[in-house]
This record gives C-alpha cells, structure tokens and sequence, in this order.
C-alpha cells in the first residue's frame, strides 16, 4: 500500500468515506436525542443548513472524481444551455450559413 499511489488513493477515498458516514451517523443520533429532550422546536429562518451541506458535498464529490470545481454546472449556466440548444447562435430567422 506505501509504495502504490493507486492504493494510497483508495485508502484515503475510504477514509473520507468512513469519516463522513460517522459525522453524518453522530449528527443523526445527537439530533434525535435533542429532539427527544425538548417539547417545542423553533428554527430560525435564516438557517439553511441543507444547502451548506449540499455544497460542502458536491466539494468533496468533485474531488474524488478528478473535476474542477468549475466544472459543475450553475442553475444560470443549466437555463441558458436549454435556450442555446432550441436556436442556431449568430443566425437571424433570414440568415443562412454559406459554404465557399
């Protein structure tokens, strides 16, 4: 394992794996237990814990497959591919492309 870069990888892809799946396994039971204690629960609207987590996992997921963070597709960057897909790019409805 100390001399294959290939192992070394998986080794830590494993460990990462393990960490998260006992972070979010601790979170799970620690909020159950604060659940269990308290008769009214009140969350402030501000906090948006999903989407800190979302984001924080997409990080991780992108590292392990190798991709810039740049890659992943924004939703602005989602909605104007749909829109350059359904017409030609440059071309009015009158204009044609010629070939010389």
């Amino acid at each position: 394992i100390n001399n294959n870069p290939d192992a070394k990888f998986l080794q830590k892809a494993s460990d990462v794996t393990t960490f998260l799946h006992k972070s979010f396994t601790d979170l799970d039971i620690i909020t159950k237990n604060q659940i269990a204690q308290k008769s009214e629960i009140y969350i402030h609207p501000s906090f948006k814990p999903l989407t800190l987590n979302v984001k924080k996992a997409i990080e991780i997921v992108s590292k392990f497959e190798m991709l810039p963070l740049n890659a992943m597709p924004t939703s602005r960057e989602k909605s104007t591919s749909r829109t350059r897909g359904s017409r030609r790019e440059g071309l009015s409805t009158g204009d044609h492309p010629t070939s010389d």
